[in-house]
């Protein structure tokens, strides 16, 4: 039993949220107040990255990558979510087409990353038997 709990905590810290850029763009921070970002930009073959915080009155919106009045923080929206199925993908509140879609990484400490459906597919809630992108779009909660 201790060998299943050790590897399983093993395997939870490898998937943790890393803060590296591996791609050139605009990030979130996990913050209580979903302001702070960092962008990575390629230089000299390598990434540098950078920190930024959205001004006192914005969030950062990581579907738009731009600091908005109108966005919604996306850092508790795992919280809630049953820990089957184990990587679980919900409805962007950002995301004005069903193009993006939030998906739960992590198996302890649950973080959103937001993803996006391949081209010609949109997100839908109801897919069964879990939530995906599919021809047809319902990203409706």
């Amino acid at each position: 039993m201790k060998t299943i709990i050790c590897i399983l905590l093993m395997v939870a810290s490898a998937w943790g949220q890393s803060y590296n850029c591996t791609s050139a763009g605009r990030f979130r921070y996990k913050d209580s107040a979903c302001r702070s970002y960092y962008l990575c930009v390629l230089y000299n073959g390598g990434y540098v990255k950078s920190d930024y915080t959205c001004p006192s009155t914005m969030i950062f919106d990581p579907t738009s990558q731009t600091c908005s009045t109108t966005a919604v923080c996306i850092d508790n929206i795992c919280d809630s979510v049953p820990l089957v199925p184990l990587f679980p993908k919900l409805p962007d509140p950002n995301g004005p087409d069903c193009h993006t879609y939030i998906q739960c990484m992590g198996i302890i400490d649950r973080y959103p990353v937001v993803g996006t459906c391949p081209d010609g597919l949109l997100f839908d809630n109801n897919f069964n038997p879990e939530p995906d992108c599919w021809i047809q779009g319902n990203c409706s909660t």
